[in-house]
């Protein structure tokens, strides 16, 4: 299982496009029937059989990541889909990334593992019927879109309305979603997921976002040098902070949020046990009904609502208008972000938050 398995050119191109596959593997596990014909499964080893699938992906160089269940392995693996391939990605010590195998191939010889019966995973060019990110924002779409246009956006969003004079929108990638939320001159709350973990980060009109977040904790199944292109990579998944970093940030995000949206102290130990749902399955819910914010982001992104069903939808289109037109340059959710990452590495105590696949890849993720 080597890159020259294929005579596609494996060679690094430049402006590559990686995407996260998610892949569950459930491990094997031993059926005993009792005397009464009460069958009980226990694992034949997992401890081995993870240890085999997580040697493999350093073997073949892979920057992945990992959570893990008492009968399962949760992946995610950085991909490219180059016409019908999909390529899974491959790091070098130094960081450096290149196209390597093949995913099927790569999933071919971890299920060779004697007992790993079944893998699932979903990748490919298709766009999902439902967005993984989705922003609500303090402002009918009039005044969106005259913000967009003022700051010289480009690019097509969606809308509609989300209730109470805020507005839904998703876009084409999750950096023009956080374009659009720095154009917004009024409070916004992005909602992400990548299928396990949730994010939701509150971002005031001015100053700087507060996340809560919800998932397993993962591991990197090798690291790398710090802002090398493997550890920036790895930095777009989120759930990688040290549950001491996890903790802090909880607490500090929900003291910052019942400041934020004044709420009293019943509130704010409501929005205290939201934040430790373990699961966080419905948590960004109930924490958005209680922050007064529409909750339908929430149901969107986990697929109970479609946003083009959402009332008023419709698609917007903006080009550019030419250099110089944009106007006054402001700070953005990017650059704060780029601030708390430099403060999280010089104190390991600053409060950071950790998103999904969204604003987590601009806000830190872990101390270096």
């Amino acid at each position: 299982m080597t890159p020259e398995d294929h005579t596609t050119d494996r060679r690094m191109p430049s402006g590559i496009a990686w995407q996260w596959v998610p892949v569950r593997l459930d491990l094997h596990q031993r059926l005993t029937e009792s005397a009464e014909g009460e069958v009980t499964a226990a694992g034949q080893d997992p401890a081995a059989e993870r240890e085999h699938i997580l040697r493999l992906l350093r073997e073949e160089s892979v920057p992945a990541l990992y959570s893990s269940g008492d009968q399962n392995l949760q992946l995610m693996l950085p991909v490219h889909v180059q016409g019908e391939l999909t390529l899974v990605a491959r790091a070098s010590l130094d960081g450096q990334l290149s196209l390597g195998s093949e995913l099927n191939d790569v999933m071919e010889a971890i299920l060779a593992y004697p007992g790993l019966e079944y893998a699932s995973w979903q990748t490919g060019p298709g766009v999902p019927e439902n967005p993984t990110a989705v922003a609500t924002i303090e402002a009918d779409r009039a005044r969106l879109a005259r913000w967009l246009s003022r700051a010289d956006f480009s690019g097509q969003i969606e809308v509609a309305d989300a209730g109470s004079g805020w507005t839904l929108v998703s876009a084409e990638t999750y950096p023009a979603l956080l374009e659009v939320v720095d154009a917004a001159a009024a409070r916004a709350v992005v909602l992400d997921t990548d299928g396990e973990h949730r994010a939701v980060t509150y971002c005031p009109a001015e100053g700087e976002p507060v996340s809560l977040e919800w998932g397993p904790t993962r591991d990197a199944v090798s690291s790398y040098p710090a802002d090398s292109p493997a550890d920036v990579l790895q930095a777009q998944v989120g759930g990688q902070s040290p549950s001491r970093l996890r903790d802090a940030a909880r607490v500090a995000g929900v003291a910052a949020l019942t400041d934020a949206f004044g709420l009293d102290a019943v509130g704010s130990r409501r929005l205290e046990r939201y934040a430790r749902d373990a699961s966080g399955r419905y948590a960004p819910e109930s924490a958005l009904q209680l922050l007064g914010v529409p909750d339908i982001a929430a149901k969107v992104i986990d697929g109970r609502k479609l946003f083009a069903d959402q009332p008023g939808h419709e698609r917007l289109a903006f080009a550019p208008r030419g250099p110089g037109a944009a106007g006054e340059a402001l700070p953005t959710v990017r650059e704060a972000a780029g601030r708390a990452l430099d403060a999280a590495r010089r104190n390991p105590w600053t409060v950071v938050a950790a998103a999904g696949l969204g604003v987590g890849a601009w806000i830190a993720r872990r101390k270096r």
